[in-house]
């Protein structure tokens, strides 16, 4: 089965946990940014996932 095949007929909110699955799998989630201030210092971080999980709470989309 494809995506495009099911993802016409879902709801929104299925398609949402579907896109942060995809993002969780390809490791998007755990990306690092790295970056240089204007006084040539670094700065490491956590870059956030390509598609965030859907906050629980949200029910109505």
């Amino acid at each position: 089965m494809q995506l495009s095949e099911v993802l016409p007929g879902m709801d929104p909110r299925n398609i949402m946990l579907i896109l942060a699955a995809v993002a969780h799998a390809a490791g998007t989630h755990a990306d690092t940014d790295f970056r240089v201030d204007q006084e040539g210092r670094m700065h490491v971080g956590a870059d956030p996932s390509l598609y965030p999980w859907p906050n629980p709470q949200q029910r109505d989309l």
